[in-house]
């Protein structure tokens, strides 16, 4: 429970505790999480819990200033926030009370202060999106080992067997964390908080699944003279 300063006239009445880190495999939440719209209702409630009309406000000031996405009618903020809520993102964390209007407002809140979403599905990749990341992310990996080539197709498979191999190296070790561990790993901003999570996930691959490399070489093919 937060009490705010008595010329606001209302309290919030918080029930809620996030997890500190959700694994989220279902694929209607993953598509959730990718889709800039609604991902960025997500990020708003970093901050903790807020009101529609918070969350309202906060989004349409950021598409002021973001091209990639739009502003938006609180009827459909509503609408994506009841979408997040349904896929188990968000949830009603209790009510804000006013005191002189004798009226209440629902608080919503993630239901983790971090996702650990699922590799990009295979929709992802043959989407138009998909395709345009896959062709910079070709187009940087393709000669980083010298004097191979990589065979685009090839690669593009490995990259979705290594993000769901990663995604099962972490499984493994977050029921090994302790309470100490996971606020040190989640004490941070979001960009921090992501690479925490990558690299974790990324060594223990290397680590316990040193053959792995084996399947990126051969992606390689040698380059005629």
């Amino acid at each position: 429970m937060s009490k705010k300063k008595e010329e606001t006239e209302y309290e919030d009445m918080i029930r809620f505790e996030p997890k500190p880190i959700l694994l989220v495999y279902n694929e209607e939440a993953n598509q959730l999480l990718w889709d800039f719209s609604h991902s960025r209702l997500v990020a708003i409630l970093r901050q903790g819990p807020k009101t529609l009309r918070e969350i309202d406000k906060e989004y349409n000031e950021i598409a002021k200033k973001d091209d990639l996405i739009d502003e938006k009618s609180d009827t459909t903020l509503y609408r994506y926030i009841k979408a997040l809520e349904t896929a188990g993102l968000v949830t009603q964390a209790g009510r804000r009370v006013y005191f002189s209007k004798n009226a209440t407002e629902i608080l919503y809140a993630r239901t983790a202060r971090v996702f650990q979403n699922q590799a990009l599905h295979v929709s992802y990749w043959d989407s138009e999106r998909g395709r345009k990341f896959y062709d910079r992310m070709y187009a940087a990996i393709s000669n980083i080992y010298d004097g191979y080539q990589a065979d685009k197709e090839c690669l593009r498979n490995y990259i979705l067997k290594f993000e769901r191999a990663k995604e099962k190296e972490f499984e493994e070790i977050l029921p090994k964390l302790d309470e100490d561990e996971l606020n040190a790993i989640t004490d941070g901003d979001w960009w921090e908080i992501e690479q925490t999570l990558r690299y974790s996930s990324l060594f223990a691959l290397l680590l316990n699944k040193p053959g792995f490399i084996d399947g990126l070489r051969k992606c390689f093919k040698k380059k005629s003279k």
